[in-house]
């Protein structure tokens, strides 16, 4: 998922709008009474129940919405796909107990647990897999609601076009037997099936009373909070938790409702309260993986950008790790490639663009660059972004130190098609992966065959670059696979299609109240936290 305001499927509050928000909530501490009275209660310290901030509102939850960021963690408690990935990137089984595949990673077989019932009592079966699918694929093709990961699957076309009565590729062998084809092979399709979009809900299930098989099922939700209890008969053991709410907390008050315990989880802090917070003995604090990244795109529709001196000269202009301190989140790691570092693929040894302004005035001119032509960076404006004001006047002096002559833009509105539009050399962009493999870094990004779209949006292509991805999504076998796909990153990397800057990680705070946390709280299910004082077993 691309965009070039952070996280477009996560609508935050307006940097911009944060002092309003403060100026009418003036005392929100102990009580955080003063907006809203009993919005943000503070239950007893013994209460069997977690609470999880979100500045999002989640009106409604169910699988076709959750292409946005909040209703997807919202329905993460709710229902379950065939697989799912744990808090730590692995994938394992979840209502496919076992899968298999073909050599030529075209067609699998997917064995289904025995015994898993609905929030309702109804049994799941393959046929709800076949149902549900086919609900979210009549969905147009170009709609956030469509879900692409399911794109690959024999027939989706001719099905999402209304020429076809069923998908072709979805097979039931049985009960608990699923044959899926595919229509190109896709060596991660395991992976694509743990989105949040390809989850199954039951039959019965509506956006206002959703219906799972997940650990928590759906009680109530009004515009303050949604509320979730224990499932009793959830296949891989009740919660320890009796209950589950998720409230809505808009971002300039997030640290102060966590501090008066009115929440016990709570991501998206701002950069001096994660400071603050990571060095406390009274609050837990926890770091996600880095995996996403922030690059200035370069347009290689214009032939001046095709030669690739020109390219390694914009990553050597830039102090990447200096700009981060000043601009970024509290935490990042240096982009050395495409690839985030936790996933297969990614090169731990792979040195990044020294900050050389010499070596980039010397590769100018090797280029013959023309000084005199305007340099067009866009960035995005603070508000939406994750960018504060200064990073667009940072990145045009470092490039004018070099000898650039930059046109800056720091504007929101437009920057999707800034580039298309021939408005832009550069853009700030940051892109989240829709799945946790290295693929989704690299396909949408750097494959010519969506050069042009959100992701590639540079419109780089390179034929070398092609086969080396294409190769990676045919090869099953993992130590090849990531050799594969180390290979393509390094090809990437040495094109330098885009100013490599860096990936970011989300920081989340928890309740010491409760223990059993896990390696990154907002992926957590929470069925293993309990009270603290309550013994681990």
């Amino acid at each position: 998922m691309s965009t070039s305001v952070a996280h477009s499927r996560s609508l935050r509050v307006a940097a911009s709008a944060e002092p309003l928000l403060r100026t009418a909530c003036l005392v929100v501490l102990a009580a955080v009474g003063a907006c809203g009275g009993g919005d943000f209660p503070r239950p007893p310290g013994d209460a069997p129940v977690v609470r999880v901030a979100s500045p999002g509102r989640v009106p409604a939850i169910a699988p076709s919405l959750s292409w946005s960021y909040y209703p997807a963690q919202a329905g993460q408690y709710v229902f379950e796909g065939l697989t799912r990935t744990e808090e730590d990137g692995t994938l394992v089984p979840a209502l496919a107990r076992t899968w298999e595949e073909t050599a030529d990673a075209r067609t699998y077989r997917l064995r289904l647990r025995a015994g898993v019932t609905f929030h309702d009592g109804t049994p799941f079966t393959a046929r709800d897999v076949v149902r549900a699918w086919s609900d979210l694929l009549r969905e147009p093709v170009g709609e956030l609601s469509h879900p692409w990961m399911l794109d690959g699957i024999e027939g989706v076309e001719a099905y999402s076009r209304g020429e076809a009565a069923e998908v072709s590729g979805l097979v039931i062998e049985n009960d608990s037997t699923l044959l899926v084809r595919l229509d190109e092979p896709l060596a991660f399709f395991p992976t694509l099936l743990s989105h949040a979009q390809a989850v199954i809900g039951g039959a019965g299930s509506r956006p206002d009373h959703p219906i799972g098989t997940g650990p928590w099922r759906f009680v109530s939700l009004d515009s303050t909070a949604i509320r979730f209890a224990a499932n009793e008969s959830y296949w891989n053991g009740r919660p320890r938790l009796d209950s589950l709410i998720y409230r809505h907390v808009p971002n300039a008050l997030t640290a102060e409702v966590f501090e008066a315990g009115g929440v016990d989880v709570a991501a998206e802090l701002p950069t001096a309260t994660r400071v603050e917070w990571s060095t406390r003995a009274d609050i837990g604090f926890v770091e996600s993986e880095a995996v996403t990244t922030t690059r200035l795109v370069v347009n290689m529709r214009d032939s001046l950008f095709h030669d690739v001196r020109i390219r390694r000269a914009l990553n050597h202009s830039i102090n990447a790790a200096r700009l981060a301190e000043g601009t970024a989140a509290a935490s990042v790691v240096r982009a050395v490639g495409s690839i985030p570092p936790s996933l297969p693929g990614a090169d731990p040894q792979r040195e990044p663009y020294a900050f050389d302004p010499t070596l980039a005035r010397r590769l100018l001119r090797e280029a013959g660059y023309p000084f005199e032509r305007p340099l067009r960076l866009w960035v995005p404006a603070p508000g939406l972004s994750d960018f504060p004001a200064q990073i667009g006047p940072l990145l045009r002096d470092y490039l004018e130190a070099v000898g650039f002559d930059v046109a800056l833009t720091v504007n929101t509105q437009g920057i999707d098609t800034s580039l298309a539009a021939g408005l832009a050399d550069l853009t700030l962009t940051v892109w989240v992966g829709d799945y946790p493999d290295a693929d989704a870094f690299l396909y949408p990004l750097y494959h010519s065959a969506v050069a042009g779209s959100a992701g590639n949006e540079g419109a780089y292509a390179n034929p070398a670059v092609d086969r080396l991805i294409d190769a990676t999504r045919r090869e099953i076998g993992p130590p090849r696979r990531a050799e594969l796909l180390r290979q393509a990153d390094q090809l990437v990397f040495d094109e330098a299609p885009v100013v490599f800057l860096w990936f970011t990680r989300t920081a989340t705070a928890y309740s010491l109240r409760l223990a059993g946390w896990g390696r990154d709280p907002q992926l957590s299910r929470f069925l293993d936290l309990r009270l603290a004082a309550e013994p681990a077993n």
